[in-house]
């Protein structure tokens, strides 16, 4: 098995989640980050689950991981009818990637048509020599709704621009625009998915516009929102990197531009039924930046044109 196939492997584990306790018993296989989420204990309101290490080229968590799994703890607190609506998420320290990470999932409120859940994600603290100290520290907060499908009413939505009618098969994927640490993570760490960055002269003034869908196996079982989960696994790619474009045609050496970046926080809208086996196409934009933060846009639309999810991110992007 090559590299790139134990990735896509890890990939299908980690979105194969409607029976974890069975699917991955203890001393079994545990090596992706949503396929390993177990369910420790059940305590008062709140339930926990623990996210077991993968193995990854980043020093710290990957956002997306922590993301997906935070919103996949909460999906087995709803009942099944109740589908994803909605999150809004703080990175509060980077998370370790070598450790498991411990998911607090609490119920805020289960009513009719909509259910909320608030998540929080600790980590233990390690001394000098990397060893648990008995003390542990919050990375990350979420706080999340699902809406019961079925409700009637507006239905219209922004068109995709331009670009979107030539489709995804001729594009070549452009890397002048981007960070040279974010193409790396490009060719090395999301080799499951198939990201085809539109070139400059193809894309919107000012906008980082890709073609994004998933390339690898959909689980060989029933798994309720197996796209919604995968999605905000992979919202934390590409959006945050449409604050740096302008820098990095700004600058004369853009293989020498050195940023210091991380997610702060981030809110996922899901709007239409999603299929990420499919070509999405991905506008992205950032308003503003100041004061070493910016703040960007993502629209996700599918092959006919419709938008089916909305991210925004503010992010750290300090020079070095």
């Amino acid at each position: 098995m090559t590299p790139s196939d134990m990735r896509l492997t890890k990939t299908l584990r980690a979105l194969q989640l409607d029976c974890v306790e069975e699917c991955v018993p203890d001393g079994g296989d545990q090596s992706h980050p949503l396929g390993n989420l177990i369910s420790d204990q059940h305590r008062g309101i709140f339930q926990i689950y623990r996210g077991r290490p993968v193995e990854s080229t980043l020093w710290r968590t990957f956002g997306g991981q922590v993301v997906a799994q935070a919103l996949t703890s909460a999906l087995r607190s709803v009942h099944e009818s109740f589908a994803p609506q909605s999150l809004h998420a703080y990175f509060l320290a980077p998370g370790n990637p070598t450790i498991d990470t411990t998911y607090e999932v609490e119920k805020l409120r289960d009513g009719r048509g909509f259910c909320f859940r608030s998540v929080r994600a600790y980590q233990d603290r390690l001394d000098a020599d990397g060893q648990p100290t008995g003390l542990r520290r919050l990375i990350f907060t979420l706080q999340c709704s699902f809406k019961k499908p079925g409700d009637i009413g507006p239905d219209h939505g922004v068109r995709p621009p331009e670009v979107f009618f030539a489709g995804p098969e001729s594009v070549e994927s452009d890397f002048s625009r981007l960070t040279p640490e974010f193409v790396q993570l490009l060719l090395h760490e999301w080799t499951d998915w198939d990201i085809r960055i539109l070139p400059k002269q193809q894309a919107d003034v000012d906008n980082l516009q890709a073609w994004i869908r998933y390339k690898g196996p959909r689980p060989d079982h029933d798994f309720a929102y197996f796209d919604e989960m995968a999605l905000a696994y992979c919202s934390d790619m590409t959006v945050l990197q449409s604050g740096f474009v302008r820098a990095v045609e700004a600058a004369e050496h853009p293989e020498a531009l050195n940023v210091d970046k991380a997610s702060l926080d981030h809110a996922v809208w899901f709007q239409r039924p999603i299929n990420v086996g499919e070509w999405l196409f991905l506008d992205k934009r950032s308003p503003t930046g100041f004061g070493a933060r910016v703040f960007t846009e993502g629209r996700f639309y599918d092959a006919q044109g419709n938008m089916v999810a909305v991210v925004t991110q503010e992010g750290l992007g300090r020079y070095t």
